[in-house]
């Protein structure tokens, strides 16, 4: 039984945080973060960003919702959504909002 608990307080602690960086992105985009912006040396944006961690669906969503460009290709000539492949971090929903 230990290990069950464990497993549930985990994975509230997950969601919260997941949660969290929902609205926080939320918050910055409305705010006027460009989102489009190409980071560091990797040439990635946001998008890009959002498509590495799985747990970041919403984000992504969010993000594409918002004006997100499709087309930047990073230095490793990844798009996003190769990047979403990559890790599975898309819904069918999710792609279909690419396509779109």
């Amino acid at each position: 039984m230990q290990g069950y608990k464990y497993k549930k307080i985990e994975q509230f602690k997950n969601e919260t945080i997941v949660r969290i960086k929902y609205e926080t992105v939320e918050i910055l985009v409305d705010e006027g973060v460009k989102i489009n912006v190409k980071t560091d040396n990797t040439n990635m944006t946001c998008l890009h960003w959002a498509c590495v961690d799985p747990e970041d669906y919403r984000i992504v969503s969010l993000l594409l919702r918002k004006g997100a460009h499709l087309l930047v290709i990073d230095t490793k000539g990844l798009l996003p959504l190769d990047i979403a492949g990559i890790n599975a971090t898309l819904s069918n929903s999710e792609v279909n909002l690419f396509l779109s």
